[in-house]
């Protein structure tokens, strides 16, 4: 990990620097006396690691640390300090560890551990997002296109669905009084205003809890979102489709996997209906080119195989089972065009006491 060391005392820093080059984990990429100094610098490298002593003339050290936090929020921070109330001021610091005076070798040697496994970890070829398909969560996209989902700990419902409000209008300047009005209507604005207080300060911990570099910024009238390096699988979404169709049709094809589910359907936020509309309409037409391109290339196992990922996705989509007929009749395969036929009318029924407009016996010819 690329290392800045930040003390005011050189004899400090070099007793420091001869620890760090005997663990060997970490690469020191400058060393600073002047705390200000060393924030410029800082924003240029971007270095990995920071070890920061607590108490300098010009500023408090905790203040520096949140002000770098602000620009990069996965940047881990160090404090050298000899005073144990630190802990409690940087509670709010996502990326944060302690070695206290007098520094010893076993310490500092357990929290670069901590912090250089996470790193390799987290510098793999993995691509975290934020999800809305289906349910909302937390994954991580791996090399190999595994998804990897990671438990999120909400400790309200309040405050997943306003993370989850505020992650789906992370372009806008969300108001407070907006949120007020959503969640909690009919209660005295002053008990309104401490529930949403609370609400995010539980967002805040469980993203720090959970490693995820995103910042919720608190404006005068309002929250803004700032998510560094995660992304949406919504907009995640929309880029690989922009990017691959008419293209890939392969890694089209791999990219729908994403699509687990209608936009935030087992949520059933009302504020949400828009959306899961809009990506709905977005995969459908996907998912119906990439089922036509099979089958106008005779490929039409892999088509059927995508018809049945739309259909298991959208059981209540009519056309679904027209397609699957058609294409199972190209294979002349008679007992699973009666089998789609037969799904079809009980759905139908169940749903809306109707019965097929086709004819079974137009696809059996």
């Amino acid at each position: 990990m690329k290392t800045v060391i930040i003390d005011n005392d050189v004899a400090a820093i070099n007793h420091l620097e001869y620890i760090l080059e005997e663990i060997d984990l970490t690469t020191i990429v400058s060393k600073h006396t002047c705390p200000l100094k060393a924030e410029k610098e800082i924003i240029k490298i971007r270095p990995d690691l920071i070890i920061l002593e607590s108490n300098f003339k010009e500023i408090d050290g905790l203040t520096l640390a949140k002000k770098i936090e602000k620009e990069f929020a996965d940047i881990k921070i160090i404090f050298v300090t000899s005073h144990q109330n630190i802990k409690i001021e940087a509670f709010e610091l996502n990326q944060v560890d302690f070695i206290f005076k007098p520094l010893e070798k076993q310490r500092i040697n357990q929290v670069l551990k901590k912090f250089t496994s996470n790193f390799l970890m987290k510098n793999q070829e993995t691509i975290p997002l934020i999800s809305c398909f289906k349910n909302f969560k937390y994954i991580e996209l791996q090399e190999n296109d595994r998804i990897n989902q990671i438990d999120l700990n909400w400790r309200t419902k309040h405050a997943k669905e306003i993370f989850a409000y505020l992650i789906t209008h992370k372009k806008i300047n969300v108001r407070k009084d907006v949120l007020i009005e959503m969640f909690w209507p009919e209660i005295p604005l002053k008990e309104a205003y401490h529930n949403l207080y609370t609400n995010i300060y539980f967002i805040r911990n469980t993203l720090k809890k959970s490693g995820i570099a995103i910042l919720i910024n608190n404006n005068a009238d309002s929250y803004t979102l700032n998510l560094k390096n995660v992304k949406t699988d919504f907009e995640f979404l929309v880029e690989k489709i922009e990017k691959y169709k008419d293209v890939d049709i392969a890694k089209l094809e791999k990219a729908m996997d994403l699509y687990q589910g209608h936009f935030l359907e087992e949520e059933n936020y009302l504020w949400a209906d828009y959306k899961m509309q809009k990506y709905r309409l977005i995969w459908l037409e996907t998912m119906e080119y990439i089922i036509e391109t099979h089958r106008k290339e005779n490929n039409i196992h892999r088509a059927i195989i995508n018809a049945l990922a739309l259909q298991n996705i959208d059981p209540y989509l009519e056309q679904t089972y027209y397609i699957l007929m058609e294409l199972f009749s190209e294979l002349r395969d008679f007992s699973s065009i009666k089998n789609q036929y037969k799904r079809l009318e009980e759905m139908l029924k169940e749903e809306y006491n109707i019965k097929p407009e086709n004819n079974l016996k137009y696809y059996l010819k």
